[in-house]
């Protein structure tokens, strides 16, 4: 693709134009209408918009001014898949150009250059792949992309040959700092250079004044913040409710305990008590465990007042197992049950053990419990700090989501053209 601009304003012999009325454009610097280019294929504002982009807009780059003049939206297809991507013509009245091309939400500002001798030829570039190192301008450069693509569409007046249907081939290269591009057209494989740099949103719209976008980032930059200190927030809670959860799931202080050999507790429970508990009001935990060895037994414990009336209890099948397969051997067991309660009074109470030993080896065990005061809940405190660490990861993990998109897609077809 020759990119020499062509068809100066025949007042001024500026070249660019930009629209001023339904199908009509004038000179960008005198503003005389102009009848339009002598090239065919070309729409005239009727592709869809990938960007806030518009014909007509102005941008200004290293202090001087360059206007929007056109599009080329190009297509490539590999591996049974098609791209598209499009770039966007910004031109100075004076011929000078600038390329804005948005890829997959990314933006890459480029220009023409001519590179010191020793750059690499069209025949060169018949080998080039992504990790392929060339020598541009003194420096090592890698491939990144390279591929062959066609033009699908054309929009605007840009000043010079391009149609839908043109062929290139394109080879990417980054390196120094920098992005540099080579293109290889027509059919004496000239190779066209540029060079440039990417940029973010923000960067492009601040090229072209969009203040209400640039606002609208700052918005949602500032939404991103909060988000991610309400999540930053929430971890830190997380992590003090599952280290809370940790300690609760820890002893509190025995207030009572007693423990039975299993074959001389009898049918109707062992008692033991009384025991003063004191701390009305707060969790205690009653647990009941045994020293089984190769063998099982279902116990209880159970909390009463003086007159046998049950006020709380704990009960479990308990045993203990080994045995071999054939990645060794293992070992399984359960020793204990407890269950947390709130003492509702100060008061006496007594616990009544339970035993029913499911073998003889059983028997030659012992049942204990305890009770323990100033306990903590630790479902609630677990329950709690998984949903703070779940709310803390997508709060603090998603960003401006939408980015400014909603804002610009309804734009018109000259967009906000500042300076206009």
């Amino acid at each position: 693709m020759n990119r020499q601009p062509q068809h100066p304003c025949p007042t001024c012999h500026g070249f660019a134009r930009v629209p001023v009325a339904d199908r009509q454009f004038a000179c960008a610097r005198c503003g005389t209408v102009l009848p339009p280019l002598p090239y065919v294929g070309r729409g005239r504002g009727n592709l869809s918009h990938l960007s806030p982009v518009r014909i007509g807009m102005k941008a200004r780059i290293g202090g001087k001014e360059f206007h929007c003049v056109g599009r080329i939206r190009y297509v490539q297809a590999e591996d049974d898949e098609t791209y598209y991507w499009e770039e966007w013509v910004l031109l100075n009245p004076d011929g000078d150009a600038r390329y804005l091309e948005f890829d997959e939400g990314k933006w890459t500002l480029s220009e023409p250059f001519q590179p010191a001798p020793g750059a690499p030829s069209a025949g060169e570039f018949s080998i080039a792949a992504e990790g392929v190192r060339y020598t541009v301008d003194g420096l090592s450069v890698t491939v990144t992309d390279a591929g062959a693509c066609q033009v699908k569409t054309v929009e605007g007046e840009i000043p010079w040959p391009v149609a839908p249907g043109d062929r290139l081939r394109y080879v990417d290269m980054e390196g120094g700092g920098g992005f540099f591009s080579a293109e290889i057209g027509g059919d004496d494989g000239a190779v066209e250079w540029f060079r440039g740099r990417r940029l973010d949103d923000r960067a492009v719209y601040t090229l072209f004044d969009l203040r209400e976008l640039i606002a609208d980032l700052d918005r949602r930059a500032a939404a991103a913040r909060s988000r991610r200190s309400f999540g930053l927030l929430c971890l830190a809670v997380a992590l003090a409710a599952l280290i809370g959860w940790g300690v609760a799931r820890g002893r509190g202080r025995v207030v009572a305990q007693g423990s039975a050999a299993i074959a001389n507790v009898p049918q109707e429970g062992t008692r033991f008590g009384p025991y003063r508990l004191t701390a009305a009001g707060r969790v205690h935990r009653l647990r009941v465990s045994s020293n089984l060895s190769q063998s099982a037994a279902w116990v209880q414990a159970v909390i009463e007042t003086e007159d046998a009336g049950e006020l709380f209890d704990t009960a479990g099948e308990l045993w203990d197992e080994t045995g071999y397969d054939d990645e060794g051997r293992w070992h399984e067991y359960r020793l204990q049950s407890q269950s947390d309660f709130r003492l509702a009074r100060e008061g006496d109470v007594y616990v009544r053990v339970y035993a029913e030993p499911d073998t003889a080896a059983a028997a030659a065990g012992t049942v204990s419990f305890a009770i323990e005061e100033g306990v903590l809940y630790p479902t609630y405190l677990g329950s709690f700090g998984a949903l703070s660490l779940v709310l803390g990861c997508v709060f603090f993990l998603t960003g401006a989501a939408g980015a400014t998109q909603q804002t610009w897609q309804g734009m018109g077809s000259r967009g906000g053209a500042a300076g206009s």
